[in-house]
């Protein structure tokens, strides 16, 4: 696999992953989306490592992308259709969008949000610019507790915005 396949000029590929931040995974295990990388975001930089089926033998890392590389980080949230126990519903995921120096942009989505915390720290601690249009950060601190936030957002966010191809917003 190569970097260039990850890397699109446009926002129309959306690359599922795992998501590590210092050493702590989200989520836990892929139970929706099957990730396509392995995306760990630490002090020296963002690795991406190919997962399953599009690694070969050995665990290669695919590329390390600096901060310093980075333009802007912006964070959305996303309802995404789901089935469970042969039920329809939808779960809220974490959309990603990393904004290149080289024009580039990385779109990442994470199926646990409860990582948006701990990566806007790590981002604001490296002076990463973030780009918060749903005004999330806010959210989470009124709502105090990510079980809060994430049952106000299940409930303020406009339904279903892949299907009428608009950005989402919180009503």
């Amino acid at each position: 696999m190569k970097w260039t396949e990850f890397v699109s000029q446009g926002k129309n590929r959306v690359l599922p992953v795992i998501v590590e931040v210092y050493g702590k995974k989200y989520p836990h295990y892929a139970s929706k989306l099957y990730p396509i990388c392995y995306t760990s975001f630490n002090d020296l930089g963002i690795l991406f490592t190919p997962c399953g089926l599009l690694r070969r033998k050995k665990k290669r890392n695919l590329q390390t992308v600096r901060y310093k590389e980075i333009v802007s980080v912006e964070f959305n949230v996303q309802r995404v259709p789901t089935v469970f126990l042969y039920l329809l519903g939808s779960s809220l995921h974490l959309d990603i969008i990393i904004h290149l120096k080289d024009s580039s942009t990385l779109h990442l989505e994470s199926e646990d949000i409860s990582l948006f915390p701990e990566l806007v720290k790590l981002l604001k601690k490296h002076k990463v610019f973030i780009k918060d249009p749903l005004k999330l950060q806010s959210i989470l601190k009124e709502q105090h507790t990510m079980e809060k936030f994430y049952s106000y957002l299940d409930q303020h966010l406009e339904t279903d915005p892949h299907h009428n191809g608009r950005e989402p917003k919180i009503k």
